[in-house]
């Protein structure tokens, strides 16, 4: 009897213990899981089973924390899914494991495993060489302007520290990883030297200003830097313009229409031609991005109706019905005027020849 019972213990620790054994699972899935990561790089990955059951305890192990960290809020309930942080530490191989209790019993334990690589630039290929597209850079104080050199091989990485130099700081400054700013007026050297290899770009820093101001009188005084202007058809406007401040490498600008059917620019006078909206620019030559632009409408008051430039139009200039109507008759006396003399010319061939 004894021996009886004895077995039947046995059994039943064999039995609980098979029972508890987890068991690898192609219904565990981690979500958004990488193959590699970059040292100090982190991901959130999400981990499900896909089952019947509704809730389960969810468990995540890492083979090595010395190389991958593993975050989770997980505290033993049973949940629907489950969120870890991977952080990598250091270069190295690791393996990512998540253990499902299912349905949170601790006798059903099913896992899927997933390896990772952590990588460092120990990875990756070495520059062998390095350039810069150009040897010259203008800047106006307080300009940025990162230095980005092209690499050979492709991809490849500087896998030591490069630096950087200005030969005078009190023109331009350039930081560790290459920024360069532009500080007073001036000239000088910057440099990369990267394992034996300098590289120099040559830096001019002008002193520009900051905007250009445009002063328009229609008729009424002057106003400084309006965004729009009304000018009748066949009348002018004046206009003057002056950087602000003075006294900088801006000095010379041009003027210029944005449509020259409707405005004609002169000496400090803006020309209405025809009625329309344009624009008419006013920019630095020295430095094209500074500049500025004032809307310019034309009206007419002998019009019949308002017209606009629209280049979706079959008249995209807009004519008025009037004008349409005298560019229809001139058409039509220039046709009869070159048809006249051919017909003469034939009645005239026609006599000779009897």
């Amino acid at each position: 009897m004894k021996k009886f019972l004895l077995a039947i213990s046995i059994f039943s620790l064999l039995f609980s213990l098979s029972g508890c054994k987890p068991k690898e699972s192609e219904e565990v899935v981690i979500r958004n899981m990488p193959e590699t990561l970059w040292e100090e790089e982190s991901v959130t990955v999400t981990g499900q089973y896909n089952s019947d059951e509704e809730r389960h305890i969810f468990e995540w192990e890492t083979s090595n924390p010395d190389i991958l960290e593993i975050s989770t809020i997980s505290d033993g309930t049973k949940v629907l899914f489950s969120e870890a942080t991977l952080t990598a530490k250091k270069r190295g191989n690791v393996t990512v494991t998540l253990k499902v209790y299912v349905g949170g019993k601790k006798t059903n334990v099913v896992y899927k495993s997933y390896n990772l690589k952590v990588m460092n630039n120990m990875d990756l290929t070495e520059v062998e060489d390095f350039g810069f597209d150009f040897s010259e850079l203008t800047l106006k104080m307080g300009e940025e302007y990162q230095l980005n050199p092209t690499v050979y091989p492709p991809d490849s990485v500087f896998k030591s520290q490069k630096t950087f130099k200005s030969e005078n700081t009190d023109v331009a400054t350039v930081d560790l990883t290459g920024k360069i700013t532009g500080i007073s007026k001036g000239t000088t050297t910057v440099t990369m030297t990267y394992n034996g290899k300098t590289l120099s770009v040559d830096v001019t820093v002008l002193s520009v200003s900051n905007s250009i101001d445009v002063r328009v009188d229609t008729g009424d005084g002057y106003v400084l830097n309006p965004e729009v202007i009304y000018i009748e058809k066949g009348e002018k406007a004046k206009f003057t313009a002056e950087f602000n401040p003075k006294n900088t490498d801006t000095k010379n600008f041009i003027v210029f229409p944005g449509d020259s059917f409707f405005l004609s620019i002169g000496r400090n006078t803006i020309n209405a031609l025809m009625q329309g909206e344009t624009t008419f620019t006013v920019q630095c030559t020295e430095y094209p991005i500074l500049k500025r632009t004032i809307t310019v409408i034309v009206t007419d008051k002998n019009a019949d109706e308002p017209h606009f430039y629209d280049p979706n139009s079959s008249d995209p200039y807009g004519m008025s019905s009037e004008r349409a109507e005298e560019e229809a008759r001139l058409e039509a006396e220039r046709n009869n005027a070159s048809s006249k003399p051919e017909n003469e010319n034939t009645s005239e061939d026609v006599s000779e020849s009897e």
